[in-house]
């Protein structure tokens, strides 16, 4: 393996446990003019829940966004929002997430959200480092690599 391929490979294997280990569920779509999209998550466990979204662009970049818990009992219902996070204790069962751009007559939205379970954040992870810790390694393999 020449040395190349062998940079390759650790930069590689540090991204990809990276965003294994810095997942969410997210999702970017385009909601058109006069729709609505809906979303439906099972959750198996009561756990807190962060939901976060904002309209990336489109018309005013707003949005309707209604959270619906099993059993039908809304969470969230907001209209004409930008962005917003929602924290929530979740329950045993399916939610449904829908964001309505029902009330444009001519403008598609982008939307992006994301569900996760909530925690505290570190400032690694704020600012895109999810495990700083482990690239140190990386840069240590790659200068034993380096060294033959």
């Amino acid at each position: 393996m020449t040395l190349t391929n062998q940079i390759i490979v650790v930069i590689l294997g540090y991204l990809g446990f990276t965003a294994w280990t810095c997942s969410a569920e997210t999702l970017t779509f385009e909601v058109p003019n006069r729709d609505k999209f809906c979303f439906y998550e099972v959750f198996k466990s009561a756990e807190k829940y962060t939901f976060e979204y904002a309209v990336l662009r489109g018309g005013e970049v707003d949005i309707d966004v209604r959270v619906k818990a099993p059993g039908g009992a809304i969470l969230y219902d907001q209209t004409k929002v930008k962005q917003a996070k929602f924290d929530f204790d979740s329950t045993i069962g399916e939610y449904e997430v829908c964001f309505s751009n029902e009330f444009s007559r001519f403008s598609h939205k982008v939307v992006y959200f994301t569900l996760e379970p909530y925690r505290v954040r570190t400032l690694e992870e704020d600012a895109g480092w999810c495990h700083f810790g482990l690239m140190r390694y990386c840069l240590i393999a790659f200068l034993i690599l380096l060294s033959g």
